[in-house]
C-alpha cells in the first residue's frame, strides 16, 4: 500500500513536472525571441548612433580644432597683452621718474633764472635801469602771476636773458640810448646816454648839461657830475655830435668825485666839533706855551767847552782829586753841578756814582 502510494505519487509528480516543463520551454522560447528582437533593435539603434556619431564627429572635431586654435591664439594674445602691460607699467614708472626729474630741473632752472635776474639788475648801471625797466619788471613779476603758464613764465624770463646777451655786445662796442638824469641843480632833464664799458656820460637835449652819469645815495635817477676839465667837456660834446671819437673816461668810476665831496677844510672840520673844540684849543695853547718855555730854558743853558771837559777827564784819569775839584769849579751851570757831584764821590763805585 505504501509502495503503491509512492508509485502513484511519483507518477503524479512526473506528470506534473512534465507538464510544467513543456510550459516553461514555451515561455523560454518566447523570451528568447523577445530578447533577440530587442538585441536586434539595440544593435540597429547602436549602428544608427554610430553612424550619427561618425557623421557629427568630423564637424565636432573641426570645431574642436578651431576652438583649440582660437584658445591658443587667445592665450598668445593674453601673453602679448600681459607683456605689453608689463612694458607699459615699466614705461609708466620710467615716465614718472622722468617727469619728476624734469620737474626738479624746472625748479632748478627757475631758481637759477631768478638769481640771474637779481644779479643782472644789481650789476646794471643806474642809467641802464631805465632802458631795461620793462624787461626786468616782466621777468620779475612773471613767476608771481597765477594767470601765466609755466611756458609763458619761462618765455618772459628767457626774453630778459636774450636782452642781457645783447647788452654784452653793446657794452663791449659802446652804445647810446635816450633817458633822463638829474642835473647838479636837482632838475630832471631828458637827453642821451653814451655807454662804453662801465662808463656812462650824458648830454641833455638842450646841450647845457653834460657830464658823467653816476648814482647818488638815496636817488633812483642817475645824477650828472660835470667834467672838471673843459677839454673833457668839449670831447664829450664832440662825441655826442658825432664829430669826435674821444671818450672822456673816469678810471676811478666816480670814486674821485666821492672822495672830493668828503674832503673838508680845517675850519669846516673845527665847526663839526662844536663847543667841545674850545677847551681842546685852550689846552693845546697852554701845552704849546709850556713847550716853548721849556725849549727856551734849555736853549739858554750854558754849555762847557770841550777843553775844560777834557782837562777834567784827565785829572780824573790821574786820580788827582784836588785838581779835579778845581777843574769842576770852573764849569758852571747845571752841567757843572752834575760833574761836581760825581767828583765828590770819585772814590765810590761806578754804579753809585751813576745813581748820584
Amino acid at each position: 500500500m505504501t509502495n503503491l502510494t509512492v508509485c502513484l505519487g511519483f507518477v503524479l509528480f512526473s506528470s506534473v513536472s512534465y507538464g510544467q516543463s513543456e510550459k516553461n520551454g514555451a515561455s523560454f522560447q518566447v523570451a528568447a525571441q523577445s530578447v533577440q528582437q530587442q538585441l536586434e533593435e539595440s544593435v540597429a539603434e547602436l549602428n544608427q548612433l554610430r553612424d550619427k556619431i561618425a557623421e557629427e564627429k568630423i564637424p565636432l572635431t573641426r570645431k574642436l580644432n578651431d576652438l583649440e586654435s582660437e584658445l591658443s591664439q587667445v592665450r598668445q594674445e593674453y601673453q602679448q597683452t600681459t607683456r605689453l602691460l608689463d612694458s607699459r607699467t615699466l614705461d609708466l614708472s620710467n615716465l614718472r621718474t622722468e617727469i619728476k626729474s624734469r620737474e626738479e630741473e624746472s625748479t632748478y632752472l627757475s631758481n637759477l633764472l631768478g638769481e640771474y635776474i637779481r644779479n643782472f639788475e644789481s650789476r646794471l648801471h643806474i642809467a641802464e635801469r631805465q632802458r631795461y625797466e620793462t624787461a626786468l619788471e616782466e621777468a620779475k613779476l612773471a613767476p608771481e602771476n597765477t594767470n601765466l603758464s609755466e611756458k609763458e613764465i619761462y618765455e618772459a624770463q628767457a626774453r630778459l636773458l636774450s636782452v642781457s646777451l645783447d647788452r654784452l655786445e653793446d657794452v663791449v662796442g659802446g652804445t647810446r640810448f635816450n633817458g633822463s638824469a638829474v642835473d647838479p641843480n636837482g632838475l630832471v632833464k631828458q637827453g642821451t646816454f653814451v655807454m662804453a664799458g662801465p662808463s656812462v656820460i650824458f648830454e641833455s637835449e638842450d646841450g647845457n648839461t653834460i657830464g658823467t652819469a653816476e648814482q647818488r645815495l638815496g636817488s633812483l635817477e642817475p645824477s650828472i657830475v660835470p667834467f672838471g676839465e673843459p677839454a673833457d667837456a668839449s670831447a664829450a660834446a664832440n662825441l655826442f655830435a658825432g664829430i669826435g671819437a674821444s671818450f672822456p673816461l673816469d678810471p676811478t668810476q666816480g670814486n674821485a668825485h666821492k672822495i672830493e665831496q668828503t674832503e673838508e677844510t680845517f675850519v669846516e672840520h673845527v665847526k663839526k666839533g662844536g663847543p667841545v673844540m674850545v677847551p681842546i684849543f685852550a689846552m693845546a695853547g697852554i701845552a704849546l706855551l709850556v713847550a716853548i718855555f721849556k725849549w727856551l730854558s734849555m736853549a739858554f743853558i750854558r754849555k762847557p767847552s770841550q777843553r775844560r771837559i777834557r782837562q777834567l777827564l784827565d785829572a780824573v784819569a790821574q786820580h788827582d782829586e784836588l785838581d779835579a775839584r778845581r777843574k769842576v769849579k770852573a764849569i758852571g751851570g747845571p752841567i757843572g753841578e752834575m760833574l761836581k757831584a760825581g767828583v765828590d764821590h770819585i772814590r765810590e763805585p761806578r754804579e753809585l756814582i751813576e745813581e748820584v
